[in-house]
């Protein structure tokens, strides 16, 4: 009895960890589809996004044509994607660390549902959970060191404007930046400072620091900047217009947070409710939920509700954002 019992927990897993990698697959083919027809669409109407890490502008001045290359998106590996991902989180520890913290958090998770249920099935499941709480808190971090670099960048043009026009140089406004603003956006603009005093060019390292900072924002003023030093003009007034087109997408952004609050709030109620009640019932009686862990029909049961549980998020994730 004991050898089938091993043997129908093996087989309850491999069907689990089948059930997962063919959603795993839906979802990569679907991803991928949808990705083909975004980039059709955009070759289309002319916004296909470039193949190289940066692109060339043309710009006609006083019937001379004038080139300069802009910062763009390029194609990266899953290792860079991974390092670029850790990197806006504005952590510290070394990424080596934060991969060993998760596998000691997976082990843990692992021993742990083993030994409150006694089940492998229900071990591998909340094993699986624990990368996801990670990247939930990674993304959390991304988001609220977002918000804080968008604050900041407009109160740092406004900066280097003002300091333009007391009569320091472009270099002396972004060490005036990197001294006042705290991190992240001081951070960035000191790390440009000091690729400065390696003697790399101003342009090179804004567009440097663009490639590899996810801002929009900041690659926008990346790209005016090496549009401007080709073309002339006051570096003064385009900060400040820069200043007030960024203030206004903060209030934007700000505004489809209040529109879209009620859905994010109906989404972790909806998605915390069973998790809780499903662990109020376990301590309150542990045997009501027995035939979960015990039977196979339950643990189809779990494996499918967690299944459920993390399409809906996704679902309700779509939902609840606004693309502009």
């Amino acid at each position: 009895m004991a050898s089938l019992s091993v043997q129908s927990e093996i087989v309850a897993a491999a069907a689990a960890g089948l059930l997962l990698a063919v959603w795993l697959l839906g979802v990569m083919l679907w991803a991928r589809r949808r990705a083909r027809k975004a980039r059709m669409l955009k070759s289309r109407i002319g916004l296909t996004p470039p193949e190289s890490p940066r692109r060339q502008l043309s710009l006609w001045i006083d019937g001379k044509r004038i080139s300069t290359a802009v910062p763009g998106r390029s194609a990266a590996n899953l290792a860079r994607r991974l390092g670029a991902f850790y990197r806006r989180t504005g952590w510290h520890t070394p990424p080596g660390l934060f991969l060993g913290q998760i596998g000691l958090l997976m082990l843990l998770a692992f021993l742990l549902g083993l030994f409150l249920a006694h089940n492998v099935v229900i071990a591998l499941l909340a094993t699986a959970l624990a990368p996801w709480l990670a990247w939930i808190l990674a993304k959390r971090q991304i988001d609220k060191r977002q918000n804080l670099f968008e604050q900041q960048f407009v109160d740092a043009l406004e900066l280097g404007a003002r300091s333009l026009r007391a009569g320091h140089p472009f270099s002396g406004s972004l060490r005036l930046i990197a001294r006042e603003i705290p991190a992240p956006v001081g951070e960035i603009f000191a790390d440009i400072c000091q690729q400065q005093d390696f003697g790399v060019s101003t342009d090179d390292a804004i567009q440097k620091a663009a490639e590899q900072t996810a801002q929009a924002n900041f690659r926008i003023l990346a790209t005016a900047i090496s549009i401007h030093h080709k073309s002339g003009g006051s570096l003064a007034d385009m900060m400040e217009r820069l200043a007030v087109v960024m203030r206004d997408r903060v209030r934007l952004d700000r505004r489809i947070h209040v529109l879209t609050a009620q859905t994010n709030f109906s989404k972790r109620i909806l998605l915390l409710m069973p998790v809780a009640m499903f662990v109020l019932l376990n301590f309150i009686n542990p045997r009501y939920m027995g035939p979960l862990y015990h039977t196979r029909q339950g643990q189809e049961i779990m494996v499918v509700s967690a299944v459920a549980l993390v399409i809906g998020a996704k679902i309700m994730n779509v939902m609840a954002k606004i693309d502009y």
